[in-house]
């Protein structure tokens, strides 16, 4: 419903959360995908703190399914915005 009234922001958000339940109950697949689709809604809006904890969370599931690469792409990503969302409050 929030997301056909156009809130995409507040469904990415649901989106991470899922991913983070699925994560910790060792869901790895279903992580990443809950996680990929809230990367989807959050990108286009640039919604800097929801695209913050999605490359987090992105980070970790990859990491804990060996694919190390990713695994850094994604950290890099969150180090950037996590730079930019401190610097836009200074």
């Amino acid at each position: 419903l929030r997301e056909k009234q156009g809130n995409r922001a507040e469904v990415a958000e649901v989106y991470n959360y899922l991913a983070v339940n699925d994560y910790l109950s060792g869901n790895n697949l279903k992580a990443l995908e809950a996680a990929e689709e809230a990367l989807a809604l959050a990108k286009p809006i640039d919604s800097k703190q929801v695209l913050q904890e999605t490359y987090k969370i992105l980070s970790d599931i990859n990491q804990r399914i060996g694919n190390s690469k990713e695994a850094r792409t994604y950290l890099q990503f969150y180090n950037q915005t996590l730079n930019e969302i401190l610097s836009a409050k200074n």
